[in-house]
């Protein structure tokens, strides 16, 4: 298995070693962020509650994707990095309580792990007994086809607990049988948010206010944020032709098109009364939004857009030739290593103030779910193993990731952990951003975008009828599969 994951605490300490625009945020004042945190833990260990088994050595094998921007396991080994250590803690206990041997199966490529699983299901081999893989191209792929266990049948697992994602709990439901689920025990789940990154020093050039405060306050919305993005955008070389070798207020690409659309209360998949799914895009309420998005995010004088950022856009926000970028924290933590200039991040906007929380879009290609062989003939040991890791992560995994990096790196920036328990807090994923029905979820995150060539109810119109077929036939396939 290869072993070179890079250490996201560290690496999570070069993305924050940035501070707000102005002078820190002072306690107290109005705000609406909650007191709660990612990294609190219950008074009583949980592993008490779970009680005591004895397996005899079993073998318990994970199967995980483990190419080196998506580390779900650790070396297998104690190296120092308080991450890593966790991850072989979390191993070593778990072994020692319910005495079984943890196997890690880590291929690089994301279909060689799905081939693997298919397989060894399907000549029912039972070669492993728990997989980690990326929602997109990974888990959508497996879940209709009969591969994958029923985690709601499963003994001592409770995936209402708050070490489990309770979106992708709700959202990928099927007549209450769930085939994944995520959060802090699979490692790149810190990679998966969709986040607003602001260049401290323009900011303060600019002279914006306090943007953690803004944040804060309540008032970190899609107009406040058409607003900053007045200004920032300059001609640098004097040609009047405006470029890559230009400054922008904002750089984005196509996938925040559904991050934008999300966090302002959007939704790609509604769910009725009696817990079906249904589409609904072309909502009155969804064209509004879009809308509002189009005359903000669709400047093309304020912003630069791309399909997908790549080296280009990542070194103009590098070299401060942007104020702000949309962008998952996987990319700023794969590619914004050697940035000299000062950053911070905070969530996406909300609609407006009257919006409760701020929403975080989880991108689905970055997000492991976590999930069970259709096979498994151990559902005492697998469930209980299952619950143990993701407390255990959860316990001892978070406070690696924050308490240590905060205390140890960040002391000048306290409210970075603040924006980070925000953006944790519970991450959305949705049914139609992982399996895009009817190509639905990527046609509108372009009219997100001002990207889109028609409008998006035109855009609907004719992709309405495949788009709900596409959706029909995968609760179908999951009503089958789940028999």
């Amino acid at each position: 298995m290869k072993n070179k994951a890079i250490s996201l605490v560290l690496l999570l300490s070069m993305l924050l070693v940035s501070q707000s625009c102005g002078e820190a945020a002072t306690d107290g004042g109005d705000t609406t962020v909650s007191d709660e945190t990612t990294s609190a833990a219950p008074e009583t260990d949980y592993i008490e509650t779970l009680g005591e088994e004895d397996f005899g050595g079993a073998e318990f094998v994970i199967l995980a994707h483990e190419a080196e921007a998506f580390p779900n396991l650790g070396s297998g080994e104690l190296t120092g990095d308080p991450v890593n250590d966790a991850l072989y803690k979390r191993e070593q206990d778990i072994s020692e309580l319910y005495n079984i041997t943890i196997v890690h199966d880590g291929p690089s490529d994301r279909g060689v792990l799905k081939n693997n699983l298919q397989n060894s299901v399907l000549a029912g081999d039972e070669a492993y007994q728990l997989v980690m893989t990326s929602m997109a191209d990974g888990i959508n792929t497996l879940m209709p086809n009969g591969i994958l266990y029923d985690l709601n049948s499963l003994p001592s697992l409770d995936l209402s607990r708050e070490w489990w994602n309770q979106n992708l709990r709700r959202n990928l439901n099927f007549s209450g049988k769930v085939y994944t689920a995520t959060g802090p025990i699979c490692r790149v789940y810190y990679n998966t948010p969709i986040v607003t990154a602001f260049n401290t020093q323009l900011c303060e050039n600019y002279g914006f206010e306090n943007l953690y405060d803004v944040v804060e306050s309540g008032k970190w919305t899609i107009d406040k944020f058409g607003e900053l993005m007045k200004v920032g955008t300059e001609d640098l070389n004097g040609d009047g032709i405006y470029d890559d070798t230009d400054r922008y207020a904002l750089l984005l690409d196509d996938e925040d098109g559904k991050a934008l659309f999300v966090s302002a209360g959007g939704k790609l998949t509604e769910i009725a009364e009696d817990g079906s799914y249904y589409l609904d895009l072309a909502s009155e309420k969804n064209l509004s939004l879009l809308d509002r998005l189009v005359g903000i995010f669709g400047d093309r004088s304020t912003s630069y857009h791309v399909p997908s950022l790549d080296a280009t856009t990542e070194k103009m926000f590098m070299e401060s030739r942007s104020t702000f970028v949309i962008i998952s924290i996987g990319n700023i933590i794969s590619h914004f290593r050697d940035m000299q200039a000062d950053y911070g991040i905070i969530p996406m906007p909300k609609a407006d103030e009257s919006q409760e929380d701020y929403i975080t879009y989880g991108n689905p290609w970055f997000a492991s779910g976590v999930a069970v062989p259709a096979n498994c003939s151990t559902p005492e040991m697998t469930g209980l193993v299952m619950e143990a890791l993701a407390y255990i992560s959860y316990r001892d995994l978070v406070p690696a990731i924050y308490d240590v990096t905060l205390q140890e790196k960040l002391t000048r920036d306290e409210k970075s952990k603040t924006m980070l328990d925000l953006i944790y807090r519970d991450i959305y994923f949705d049914l139609n951003s992982i399996y895009n029905f009817g190509d639905s979820a990527n046609k509108l995150r372009l009219a997100a975008v001002g990207s889109a060539t028609t409008s998006f109810a035109t855009t609907w119109a004719s992709i309405e009828s495949a788009a709900k077929s596409a959706l029909a036939e995968i609760v179908e396939a999951e009503a089958i599969a789940g028999e």
